[in-house]
């Protein structure tokens, strides 16, 4: 039997006698060191955590603050633009402040009212592209205007109905003349032309004419292909020319 054997037998320890065991105190043991150590290295890393965190969640409301009043002040507080005319004998004097009326005088507005009588009067065999004729239509018509209510009982005649007429026949348009008439009032005069499928036509260069009262506004951002002026038609009358 070996000597640690015969210690153990005798009940003495193999690592020194019971005075010498005894004499080891908890605090002084190795494991209790590195536990308290392993203990504070937590604790600091818990409140440098939460330090962290805290200061994450500052930086994020700050951030999110300064883009709110970015945009608040990109939407609604832009100095206004002004604009300065100058006359024939090289005066300037101040216009005031520039709006889309200005920037886009009466000039331009005969265009629009080609398209608005194209969109109103052209009846076309591809069903697609006559329902996206139609709508550029209606985004030069208000709801609140009369020419809504017009359209509307217009569309409703069966003889009118571009979606029933387009199965037999197709309508082109050609502008004769667009006049203005007073400071909101126009006048359009044009051709419509009526054929069969086969080409065979039913009426040619039929004289229409139609005047109406035009407003200007802004443009909703679903009607900027279609009404890209900001054109609108209030009122409309309308006839075949004998």
């Amino acid at each position: 039997m070996s000597a640690a054997a015969e210690e153990i037998k005798r009940g003495r320890s193999v690592f020194g006698s019971k005075d010498q065991e005894d004499s080891i105190k908890p605090g002084d043991a190795p494991f209790d060191e590195l536990q308290h150590g392993y203990r504070d290295d937590v604790s600091r890393y818990r409140k440098q955590l939460a330090s962290s965190m805290l200061l994450n969640v500052v930086m994020g409301i700050a951030l999110a603050g300064t883009a709110a009043a970015v945009v608040y002040l990109a939407a609604f507080r832009l100095p206004p633009t002004y604009v300065l005319e100058v006359d024939g004998d090289n005066n300037v004097r101040f216009a005031g402040e520039i709006t889309a009326q200005q920037v886009l005088g009466d000039e331009y507005l005969p265009s629009q009212i080609m398209s608005f009588i194209e969109n109103w009067r052209t009846v076309t065999p591809d069903n697609t592209m006559q329902k996206r004729i139609i709508t550029r239509l209606y985004c030069m018509v208000p709801k609140r205007a009369l020419t809504f209510a017009k359209m509307n009982d217009f569309f409703r005649e069966p003889a009118n109905d571009p979606f029933e007429r387009n199965k037999n026949l197709s309508v082109s348009t050609r502008i004769r003349q667009i006049s203005k008439l007073s400071g909101s009032t126009w006048q359009a005069e044009w051709y419509e032309t009526t054929r069969e499928h086969d080409g065979n036509i039913v009426e040619d260069r039929t004289p229409m004419k139609a005047t109406m009262i035009i407003d200007r506004n802004k443009v909703g951002s679903d009607c900027m292909e279609g009404n890209p002026l900001g054109m609108y038609v209030m009122d409309v009358n309308w006839t075949k020319v004998r």
